[in-house]
């Protein structure tokens, strides 16, 4: 099982912070079977008659500041391609709004008795914007293409051996050892379903002429500057988390590239954009009581935000060990200390969060808020006296020291969204007590450049995943507290990770948080919810179980 619990370092972390890129700062889990919505999936609602006063549509403008590499999803993990390729591709299964999951291209599903054949029959009505129809062959190819050794989400899908057609609306997974977050991982756009003529014909180019079966077309990709969609209209949905059940009512829905958040807000209060997602909470904020603008909560309970510590990896390979001066436990419970989560919460993210003392994100099955008792409450006396019993003594300009060594420390930090200033407040709390900060800003790709190598010995890192093998990314990038390979952790994990009961599975995961936070290998900071702020014309976008934007209703009132 070891060999599925760790996924690829660089390519993990990537991934897992696709979503936070998206969320620029930052739905339950379950599992079920069958459908709660519609079995044939193709009631779409009449059209409004012309001129009835009833016609919805309109072009919604949607500032963001990340660009797109790639809308094939065999060729990228990066959030601002999820953004666009969640709407053009359907996934075999999704998250239902009451916990668990639903069908979506597929009808139903079974599970053998050993955990180890999984079979999904296809809806039969359901056809690619081109008209081809999606069956059991579309699904083999798009999962045999997922599962090359280069493609960057290949590692999620863990123990899955092979997709094997049964008949033409029907496929079996077939797993090396049982998997219990296999519908947690189908559920992802990452593994949405591709029209294999489509990528015959266009090769190397679908990236850039994607053909899916979701509700949105690619129209036209001006590199750099904009991505149009225009509704699918050959598209059909059974989602019982939307009215408009046929294409989406709107004419077109534009990404504009727009780097700088500052021309993003002009275009929004001009009308030249009407939506900007991912907007800073600071900003955000700006917007809560103009009755021009409305402001969303999106995205949310799938991210969690922490410091953990540097590490040393063993010679000999066996347990590493955390870097001094963080390999006194005291050490690590007076940062604990010191820190002003609530603060942070509430007066850099405004409130667009929730502390969160655990491991896992807020709305990730096995998240348990009592866990919380075990990380250290803010109490800066407290903290100045396990200082005090670690043999650090107050020096000169109040930097602690220890056999004439300062207490000086790198602490590094994405450059990103409300990141720097949290740094800063985090960097004064520490200083308070007698630290000596260094912070050092980066951007992702940097970040995961020298991050294995470099000198950091504090790390503030946000992450985001809807299942609980985020624990497994947490502790397996390679570096910081992705060095921490406690046995007893590593196990619980891998347990966990094939356990098919809730109850057990929850337990384990329960203990193997109780090994991160009895070690305080990391401190938990909050899980964040995203805004997504519109101008008053724009009516109907929902929200999904995770809190992503459902555009089904959306359209612009003139």
């Amino acid at each position: 099982m070891r060999a599925f619990l760790r996924t690829r370092g660089a390519a993990a972390l990537l991934l897992v912070l696709a979503l936070l890129a998206l969320a620029a700062c930052g739905g339950g889990s379950g599992t079920g079977g069958g459908d709660s919505g519609s079995q044939d999936g193709s009631s779409a609602g009449p059209a409004p008659a012309p001129g009835s006063g009833e016609e919805k549509g309109g072009t919604l403008v949607i500032g963001r500041t990340g660009g797109v590499d790639s809308l094939d999803p065999a060729r990228t993990i990066a959030g601002p391609a999820h953004e666009v390729f969640r709407l053009i591709f359907d996934t075999l299964v999704r998250r239902s709004p009451g916990g668990g999951f639903e069908g979506d291209l597929a009808e139903r599903w079974e599970v053998s008795d050993d955990g180890l054949a999984w079979t999904f029959y296809l809806r039969q009505d359901r056809v690619f914007s081109s008209g081809n129809p999606v069956n059991a062959d579309a699904v083999v190819f798009s999962f045999q293409r997922m599962m090359s050794p280069e493609v960057p989400a290949a590692a999620f899908l863990g123990p899955v051996q092979a997709v094997e057609k049964v008949d033409d609306h029907t496929v079996r997974f077939i797993l090396a050892e049982p998997f219990a977050l296999l519908l947690d991982i189908l559920s992802t756009e990452y593994f949405g379903i591709v029209d294999p003529a489509a990528v015959e014909e266009y090769g190397d180019d679908f990236g850039r002429k994607p053909v899916g079966s979701g509700p949105f077309v690619l129209k036209e990709w001006v590199t750099g500057e904009r991505i149009v969609l225009e509704p699918n209209p050959l598209y059909r949905t059974s989602r019982p988390d939307v009215e408009n059940q046929g294409p989406p009512h709107l004419d077109q829905l534009i990404f504009r590239e727009i780097p700088q958040v500052e021309t993003q807000l002009a275009g929004l209060r001009s009308g030249e954009i009407n939506m900007i997602t991912g907007l800073p909470a600071e900003q955000a904020v700006l917007f809560e009581n103009d009755p021009n603008f409305r402001v969303l909560r999106g995205l949310g309970g799938i991210s969690i935000a922490y410091l953990s510590f540097g590490m040393v990896p063993a010679e000999d390979g066996g347990v590493n060990t955390f870097k001094p001066p963080f390999d006194d436990i005291r050490v690590r419970q007076a940062v604990a200390h010191a820190v002003d989560m609530d603060t942070i919460v509430d007066t850099v993210l405004y409130g667009y969060a929730t502390r969160n003392k655990t491991p896992l994100p807020t709305g990730v099955f096995g998240y348990d808020p009592s866990l919380g008792s075990l990380v250290p409450d803010y109490d800066p006396e407290a903290a100045a006296r396990l200082l005090d019993e670690a043999g650090w003594t107050m020096g000169p300009g109040g930097v602690r020291q220890k056999d004439g060594r300062p207490l000086a420390i790198n602490f590094w930090s994405l450059n990103m969204g409300s990141a720097p200033q949290m740094a800063q407040i985090i960097q004064n709390q520490l200083e308070q007590v007698g630290f000596d900060v260094e912070i050092t800003l980066l951007d992702v790709a940097t970040y995961v450049s020298q991050a294995p190598t470099g000198d950091l010995d504090l790390e503030m890192l946000d992450q985001g995943w809807p299942a609980p093998n985020i624990l497994n990314s947490i502790v397996g990038l390679g570096w910081g507290v992705g060095l921490y390979n406690n046995p007893d952790l590593l196990d619980l994990l891998a347990r966990a990770q094939s356990e098919a009961d809730d109850a057990r599975r929850a337990a384990l995961y329960r203990q193997a948080q109780e090994v991160l936070l009895k070690d305080l290998a990391l401190v938990p900071m909050y899980t964040a919810t995203v805004p997504l702020v519109t101008r008053a014309e724009v009516q109907g976008i929902k929200f999904d179980a995770l809190g992503g934007p459902l555009f089904h209703d959306a359209y612009v009132a003139p």
